[in-house]
């Protein structure tokens, strides 16, 4: 499990207000400024690290989090997950391949547990981080 990354954006503040994460001032600015949290699972927690402008933004910020905790780590199948936006996870999808050159990918909706925390409209990345290749022998792991 310390392997895995997961890393998430919202597409809607107001879930995160719902959810006691951010108070509701701070979900009207933010939402006013098209403000887009960039958020990841640490120790079993939901933490926003970090904030950006823009849907674009988010997606490409999400890109560079991958190739930053990836690394060289490009024979493994990405997970894209998405919150009933299934145009927003494949535009997620061909930026990865564009430009990090990964090929296999599994796209799906995100169960109701991990969307009562994104919301309508979330998108997320769930892969394997670079220190898996220090750990695991992956002369076993075969993609689907």
């Amino acid at each position: 499990m310390k392997h895995v990354e997961h890393v998430f954006t919202i597409s809607d503040l107001s879930w995160l207000i719902k959810g006691g994460r951010i108070n509701k001032a701070q979900g009207i600015v933010g939402s006013l400024l098209d403000i887009k949290p960039i958020l990841h699972v640490k120790e079993g927690a939901i933490e926003v690290y970090q904030k950006v402008r823009g849907k674009n933004k988010a997606l490409k910020s999400m890109v560079n989090i991958l190739e930053e905790r990836a690394g060289d780590f490009k024979n493994q199948i990405i997970g894209v997950s998405h919150a009933d936006d299934a145009e927003k996870a494949q535009e997620l999808v061909e930026m990865i391949k564009s430009r990090l050159g990964f090929q296999d990918f599994i796209v799906n909706k995100i169960g109701s547990v991990l969307g009562s925390h994104l919301g309508i409209g979330g998108v997320g990345v769930f892969f394997f981080n670079k220190s898996i290749l220090n750990d695991v022998n992956l002369n076993y792991i075969n993609p689907i």
